[in-house]
């Protein structure tokens, strides 16, 4: 249920009369004069020179896919479109090309500023499952870049991060998962107190640590804890878990009690051989109790590689039942609790959620929500939506394009786009009611 942002231009520019697509009767050259012909454009340009003078085309495949240009002449005896700019790459064979008066980058921004306007009557759903009950661990899902995830990060110079999202190579219910090459031997990544201080929140404690590793070699794939203490004693305490060659295995850290007195807390994940690698997902640390937990990054402010953040939490739920050891490794729960009590903290730079009771760990929490539909700038780029919804945006796109043209025309021109501005408006009005989404019901509680 997705529609690329070639198509929603196109839609866009058919429902406001601004539509004219064709392919190139000759092959687009490099010359002095960037030119496309077309004889079909005689089809419809009533015999007059110059008459697609000040269009604009964009050339939507081929060499010169994504060129835009402005029209400085036309000569309807060939069909031919001579444009400004520097010359356009050879073409060896026929391209198809788009022909609109308004500037097709005040197309986009119209749309996009209609998505944002839209919410949240026009969404996206929200139904996460990444936190557990218990796990005092931030969001491993958040990466930044292909190379460089949110809240962990090498623990040296060595190694190589990358995010994964390939069928089979992420072992929780979305991907990613964190493929880590060693750099060295015994190579690791890590969160650490040192950026994430809530660690330290975890000194005297017997805590647990669990999380699924696919190795290249077998039994390659450690997780590590690494303490030091304000005397400078350092404590490393590794898993053993045996874990075979190209398969999903959960290593496990159990019952193990951390010094007192620390400055330093690191998490570690680690492949023992220097060139290999492994993948790593959903790792699980307890051994406190805790009540708020880092909310993943569909629910955070700012930017996330590949994903949409600044989602709104309607509806926080518990897993009630499992058939896994730890349950929450259920990798499709069933049964879920009611609604719980909660609220979000915002510290000014991350957002947490804040139950207002301690619950018994290794459950998974169910995150219902909503949040804003995609933002569009390469043609290729996907807006969650398609059908008749999308008549929605495009009637408060054209309301957006038309306000922002009409600061550039004729006083006489003025009231014309004002009559398109009302029709859209009332265009949208009358859509809405039919075509706004449903919203989970937001519960918040709070003692």
């Amino acid at each position: 249920m997705t529609t690329t942002l070639l198509s929603l231009e196109g839609l866009f520019s058919e429902q406001i009369g601004d539509w004219l697509e064709f392919d190139t009767s000759t092959n687009i050259t490099t010359g002095s004069t960037a030119r496309v012909i077309a004889t079909t454009l005689q089809n419809v340009d009533g015999g007059a020179d110059d008459y697609f003078l000040d269009f604009w085309t964009y050339i939507t495949e081929g060499n010169n896919s994504g060129k835009l240009r402005k029209v400085k002449n036309y000569e309807t005896s060939v069909g031919r479109l001579d444009l400004y700019g520097v010359a356009l790459a050879s073409e060896s064979s026929a391209v198809t090309v788009r022909l609109h008066r308004f500037d097709r980058r005040n197309k986009v921004k119209a749309l996009n500023r209609a998505i944002e306007q839209l919410y949240p009557s026009l969404h996206r759903r929200i139904d996460n499952l990444i936190l557990v009950t218990g796990n005092i661990l931030p969001d491993f899902k958040w990466w930044t870049s292909t190379a460089l995830m949110k809240m962990y990060a090498k623990s040296g110079a060595t190694g190589t991060l990358l995010r994964t999202t390939t069928g089979g190579l992420y072992r929780s219910e979305v991907p990613p998962s964190a493929k880590w090459t060693a750099g060295a031997a015994s190579d690791t990544f890590e969160i650490s107190s040192d950026t994430y201080p809530r660690l330290l929140d975890l000194m005297g404690k017997t805590v647990t640590f669990k999380c699924w590793a696919y190795p290249e070699v077998a039994n390659d794939a450690f997780i590590r804890i690494y303490t030091l203490n304000a005397a400078g004693t350092a404590q490393t305490l590794s898993s053993t878990t045996a874990c075979p060659a190209g398969a999903w295995t959960l290593l496990k850290l159990e019952d193990q009690t951390l010094s007192d007195d620390l400055v330093k807390v690191a998490v570690r994940f680690g492949v023992t051989t220097n060139g290999q690698y492994a993948y790593f997902d959903d790792p699980i640390l307890t051994g406190r109790d805790i009540t708020d937990y880092f909310l993943p990054y569909q629910f955070q402010k700012g930017t996330a590689y590949g994903y949409q953040t600044d989602g709104n939490l309607m509806e926080v739920r518990m897993q009630t039942s499992g058939y896994s050891d730890d349950i929450a490794y259920d990798l499709h729960p069933r049964d879920w609790s009611e609604p719980l009590s909660w609220r979000i903290i915002d510290d000014g730079t991350y957002r947490y959620l804040k139950l207002d009771d301690v619950l018994t760990s290794w459950y998974r929490l169910r995150l219902i929500g909503v949040q804003p539909l995609e933002t569009l700038t390469a043609d290729t780029d996907t807006i969650s939506l398609d059908g008749a919804r999308l008549n929605l945006i495009i009637a408060q796109a054209a309301y957006n394009l038309y306000q922002m043209e009409r600061g550039s025309v004729s006083s006489q021109d003025k009231g014309r786009y004002e009559t398109e501005m009302n029709f859209w408006a009332n265009r949208v009005r009358q859509l809405k009611p039919t075509m706004m989404m449903m919203r989970p019901a937001s519960r918040l509680y709070s003692r």
